[in-house]
């Protein structure tokens, strides 16, 4: 049986997983669970990845982790090698403590990052290890209720999803937490087929851009775009995109979640369309978060320009002034 695919890149988001042999516990005590805290805090410092949440069971772990620069393996390999020493030693054992490889599943974060928090920290109460997801201390939803000064644990991300001010935020947060999870979602998060959770076009872009055995089918991703020859620079092509929309080149760069920044759209696709750059190149160029989000944005005005006689004519008519 062939492992799964480890797939890495700028900004990826992971559901990592990992369970005891033979459901043994890898937890015996207040001082293994801390230990392995102290582990969590390493690998943040030492190799830059952020954890957004943990959940930690008597012979199991849940981590949601943001990698803003490539870099998965090392950090896991390190906490689960440590901790296992550290476990071994205490214990008088030997041999592996885990079952195996973790289980690092690759996150559509513009859809399933709430969600799959939800489920992380529904974890203890779904295994009636405590009622409330607060009550069981070694799960992140209590950091997310009460602000907690240097601690390793990345809350923001999240909560500025429920509001903008935090006590409204920790509120809106705690009651989503609280309320059912959809059984299309919870499905979605717990069959993680392919070792992705995310909408069709997420596995689409992974599958194009990752996986060499390809699995799904997307002519506007997987075929490359035709390359129109066009002499304008990136910079110039954004500094006409901010005279034609009454903007600055800065507004264009700043991409809000949730929001539609057109201007922004239109020099994705006209990069993608006039220069051949690839997805990396206009990362880079409009100051993107990742690749990921250029694609999507990609996708969806290829869309609207596909399904939108007015928008076409209209993006037409921009084309002619910014690339002309």
């Amino acid at each position: 049986m062939t492992r799964p695919l480890r797939i890495e890149y700028d900004g990826a988001w992971y559901h990592v997983m990992n369970r005891g042999w033979e459901r043994r516990k890898t937890f015996l005590c207040d001082s293994h669970y801390n230990y392995f805290f102290s582990l969590l805090k390493e690998i943040t410092n030492i190799y830059g990845i952020e954890i957004h949440a943990y959940s930690l069971m008597p012979n199991h772990y849940h981590l949601l982790i943001h990698t803003p620069k490539a870099g998965l393996s090392l950090p896991m390999k390190y906490l689960n090698g440590v901790y296992t020493q550290y476990y071994n030693r205490l214990t008088k054992r030997d041999g592996p403590l885990f079952k195996g490889r973790y289980k690092a599943i690759l996150v559509d974060s513009n859809d399933y990052l709430t969600e799959l928090i939800r489920y992380i920290h529904q974890n203890p109460v779904k295994a009636m290890l405590s009622k409330k997801a607060e009550d069981h201390k070694w799960t992140s939803h209590r950091l997310y209720l009460k602000e907690a000064k240097n601690h390793w644990l990345n809350t923001n991300a999240i909560l500025q999803e429920f509001g903008k001010q935090k006590s409204n935020a920790r509120k809106n947060f705690d009651e989503f937490v609280k309320s059912k999870i959809d059984q299309g979602t919870l499905n979605e998060i717990e069959t993680h087929k392919y070792s992705i959770i995310g909408g069709d076009f997420f596995k689409q872009w992974v599958n194009a851009n990752f996986i060499e055995n390809k699995t799904f089918t997307d002519s506007e991703i997987t075929k490359k775009t035709k390359k129109i020859k066009s002499n304008k620079s990136p910079m110039q092509i954004l500094n006409n995109l901010a005279f034609c929309y009454d903007t600055s080149v800065a507004e264009i760069r700043q991409g809000v979640s949730g929001k539609e920044n057109e201007p922004r759209s239109l020099a994705i696709y006209f990069l993608r369309n006039h220069k051949g750059y690839s997805l990396k190149q206009i990362t880079r160029a409009i100051s993107a978060k990742n690749e990921n989000s250029v694609a999507q944005a990609l996708y969806k005005i290829k869309g609207k320009l596909a399904n939108d006689k007015v928008f076409r004519k209209r993006v037409s008519v921009i084309e002619h002034s910014v690339m002309g």
